[in-house]
């Protein structure tokens, strides 16, 4: 991606049940608003709140799911690399 073109990233996140949070989704759209993506994470841990009703989010909506936090760390690298 050019240094000149923008993405706007929108994380969701769950509650944990050793207390700390987790990515569950993750988009992401150019300044047109293209879809560049949209994934939903496993974040392979014991879940205490999937905050349902701000994440959109369930349990059954992570079935499987076999996306990990590193497999979306690389695509958002690979969309801020220079094509």
């Amino acid at each position: 991606m050019k240094s000149s073109e923008m993405i706007a990233v929108d994380c969701e996140m769950v509650l944990c049940e050793d207390g700390t949070e987790a990515l569950v989704k993750i988009c992401a759209v150019d300044r047109n608003l293209q879809v560049k993506l949209d994934k939903v994470v496993n974040p392979n841990k014991a879940i205490a709140d999937y905050r349902t009703e701000i994440t959109g989010i369930s349990a059954n909506d992570l079935d499987g799911v076999i996306h990990s936090l590193k497999d979306v760390q690389k695509l958002v690298q690979l969309m801020n690399s220079p094509s």
